[in-house]
C-alpha cells in the first residue's frame, strides 16, 4: 500500500512545505512527541534527486538555523 506526500503530511509522518510551513510542522510534531536528537532527511518515493538536493540545501539553509535558535532559547515556540 502506498500513500501520497499529502496523506503522508496529514498523518505527521512527513514534513513537506515551504520552510515555514516545516519549521511549523517539525515544531509541531516535537511538541507532541518531545524533543528528539535526530532528524532523518529521505526523500525516496516522493522527488526526484535533483528536488531532494535542493530541498535538503533549503532545509539547511532556511529551516535547521531556526530549529537551533529556539533549542538555544528554551525549545519550543
Amino acid at each position: 500500500m502506498s500513500i501520497t506526500a499529502e496523506q503522508a503530511v496529514a498523518q505527521g509522518i512527513l514534513f513537506a512545505g515551504n520552510p515555514d510551513t516545516v519549521y511549523r510542522q517539525i515544531i509541531d510534531f516535537q511538541r507532541e512527541a518531545g524533543d528528539f536528537g535526530h532528524l532523518n532527511i529521505i526523500s525516496s518515493g516522493f522527488l526526484t534527486h535533483k528536488e531532494a538536493v535542493r530541498g535538503i540545501k533549503m532545509f539547511a539553509r532556511e529551516v535547521l538555523p531556526r530549529l537551533e535558535e529556539s533549542k538555544v532559547h528554551g525549545g519550543l515556540e
